[in-house]
This record gives C-alpha cells, sequence and structure tokens, in this order.
C-alpha cells in the first residue's frame, strides 16, 4: 500500500493506507494505519461512509474536532506527560 494521506474536508475526511477500524462511535474513531501508527479521529455526528480493508481507502462525514497520531509502541502516558 502506498504512503498514509489524510484529507480534511469541512464536513468530513478521506484518508488512505488504513489497514483497520478498531473502534468507532459518532464521537470517536479508531483506526491502524498500515505502517504500523493508530489514528484517532474525534468529532461529532462522526458516520464511516466508506471503508475497503483491500485497498485500504476510509471517508469518514461529520464534524472533525481533532486528529491525532500515535507511533507504534507509544504509551499513552508518555504522550500526557510530554
Amino acid at each position: 500500500m502506498s504512503e498514509h494521506q489524510l484529507v480534511l474536508f469541512k464536513n468530513g475526511l478521506s484518508g488512505v493506507s488504513v489497514a483497520e477500524v478498531t473502534s468507532f462511535s459518532d464521537k470517536e474513531i479508531r483506526l491502524n494505519l498500515c505502517d504500523e501508527r493508530k489514528l484517532t479521529v474525534n468529532g461529532d455526528d462522526l458516520k464511516i461512509v466508506n471503508f475497503s480493508k483491500a485497498t485500504g481507502e476510509l471517508s469518514v462525514v461529520g464534524k472533525i474536532t481533532g486528529v491525532s497520531y500515535r507511533e507504534k509502541g507509544e504509551k499513552i502516558l508518555k504522550r500526557l506527560f510530554k
């Protein structure tokens, strides 16, 4: 798969190189990327409208309020106390 890309729109986002969706709700979507990083998308009224594990493409609609990446093996406490 290609390098991860994320494009934000006024009412959602699209991305490539997504390996899997690990959890989702209308407030938060957690993803594993093909390069083993993790991506969390926060917002309101979030909805996954397209996800293809075969191609790694993802489309989400809703109000995006935050996007955060975490490297493989990085502990949450390490991020909190930087």
